[in-house]
């Protein structure tokens, strides 16, 4: 059985790299072949943002191949697996989410429609990816929050139980 583990620990020695193949190759881990996935092992221990990364991966998955991994806590799930590591708690959901985006999902894809490419196969080739701090401390997107163009915008958008901005906006 394959697993994918979400840990946190260090990576040194920046390599950036395409890490996806596209055939079956020896010395590759299967992510999704064959109409099966691998396990997304979360350490139970681990910092709640490992989990949530690890469910939106497996969503991610999902979007891209129509099978979605199970995602869990127990280590009977370990077999042959690949690590996605990062500094800290955010490093690793940064980790993450790069593979997403080498497996075909954008960072838009919700935000902007941005279409997903359909695979039957992925693999992950052998070997220690890392890709540095990111350029930005946090990333989001936020609504031009000015006075001026904010108000006529909220008072015809508010969220009704909140009679404001709320998430329902």
């Amino acid at each position: 059985m394959s697993c994918l583990i979400l840990w946190l620990l260090l990576l040194c020695q920046p390599i950036q790299s395409q890490i996806l193949i596209n055939s079956n190759p020896q010395n590759a881990f299967p992510l999704v072949t064959a109409g099966k996935a691998a396990v997304i092992y979360v350490d139970a221990n681990d910092f709640a943002v490992a989990g949530i990364a690890a469910r939106l991966f497996a969503e991610d998955v999902f979007n891209v191949t129509g099978i979605k991994p199970i995602v869990t806590h127990s280590e009977k799930a370990l077999g042959q697996y690949a690590v996605i590591v990062g500094s800290d708690r955010r490093g690793t959901a940064y980790g993450v989410f790069e593979l997403s985006e080498q497996i075909g999902v954008s960072p838009w894809y919700w935000w902007a429609d941005v279409p997903i490419a359909k695979k039957e196969n992925i693999f992950i080739k052998d070997g220690i990816y890392s890709f540095g701090p990111p350029d930005v401390k946090y990333r989001g997107i936020f609504i031009n929050d000015e006075d001026w163009g904010l108000n006529s915008w909220v008072a015809e958008t508010f969220d009704p139980e909140q009679k404001d901005i709320g998430p329902k906006t």
